[in-house]
């Protein structure tokens, strides 16, 4: 499982909207308010270039998002 967490930046005024159209999109599994960033999501799929389409064809194409940022999760190596 591939997870990355985004940082998103609204149009003012806009924060509540975005936070309700990102949580119908299934590969996000939490929403939380942010500071610096309006929205932080935790974003997860079963491979890196879903994830990827995720963040570009799903997140970033929603309406009334100014700019993102993503962190891309990598597991520790033991």
């Amino acid at each position: 499982m591939e997870t990355a967490f985004v940082l998103i930046s609204c149009e003012v005024g806009t924060t509540d909207a975005v936070t309700k159209k990102l949580q119908i999109i299934d590969e996000i599994k939490e929403v939380t308010p942010g500071e610096s960033f309006n929205v932080v999501s935790k974003v997860t799929a079963s491979t890196k270039e879903e994830l990827r389409d995720a963040i570009r064809k799903k997140i970033r194409t929603t309406d009334n998002i100014r700019t993102t940022m993503s962190l891309m999760v990598t597991e520790s190596q033991t």
